[in-house]
């Protein structure tokens, strides 16, 4: 496999990035042109693969907000455990 940004081989031990496209119909029953040729189909149907670090320059070039995990993780270090309903272990 061949990274979409630097074109070097993504090594099988590697973690690494898939993108593709998905089309999401929110009502099933109706089906909407989406493709108005086969070209359009085959474009569409395309995937990059890129290394983890080539997907985040990636995504710094096109100013996405990004976040330091490292800075996230500390930041909830010292707080209680939340059971995702709004209560923490003590149910306040």
């Amino acid at each position: 496999m061949i990274c979409s940004r630097c074109k070097q081989e993504i090594p099988a031990d590697m973690a690494y990035v898939l993108i593709r496209g998905s089309i999401i119909l929110r009502t099933p029953k109706k089906r909407p042109l989406v493709f108005t040729c086969i070209e359009q189909a085959y474009n569409y149907a395309q995937a990059l693969f890129m290394h983890d670090v080539c997907w985040i320059e990636t995504l710094r070039e096109h100013g996405a907000d990004l976040y330091d995990m490292n800075k996230v993780a500390e930041s909830y270090k010292n707080r209680e455990v939340s059971d995702g309903l709004g209560q923490n272990k003590a149910g306040k």
